[in-house]
């Protein structure tokens, strides 16, 4: 999974351990991500074909899932969070008289060495 994508943050959201992964099952993982928006049926069926092959549960598994699961869902949040305000500042943009210069301004921006 990739963490840097929507979907790849959704899963270790809510299950994280193979234990967890085997007990929820391809179709359970599959439904969870439809309602997440995410609709692909490989996204569901690899964690569970990975799961199946891990037995062992390593010391303090518990805790670093939480700490996955709430990682993921402070990512996910701050995405979205992101992405609105991407939003208003096209909208803002596309009002303001000078606001086609201003998206020039902020392309010259993230050319420059240090990200604008």
């Amino acid at each position: 999974m990739d963490p840097t994508t929507k979907s790849g943050l959704i899963l270790p959201g809510r299950c994280v351990t193979a234990s967890e992964i085997r007990r929820a099952g391809t179709t359970r993982i599959a439904g969870y991500l439809d309602r997440h928006g995410v609709s692909k049926q490989a996204l569901a069926d690899a964690p569970v074909n990975s799961a199946q092959a891990h037995r062992v549960a390593p010391p303090g598994q518990r805790r670093t899932a939480e700490l996955i699961r709430e990682l993921a869902d402070e990512l996910a949040a701050d995405k979205a969070r992101l992405k609105a305000l991407e939003d208003e500042t096209e909208q803002l943009d596309t009002a303001h008289p000078v606001g086609p210069s201003s998206a020039a301004w902020r392309e010259v921006g993230a050319g420059l060495p240090d990200g604008g």
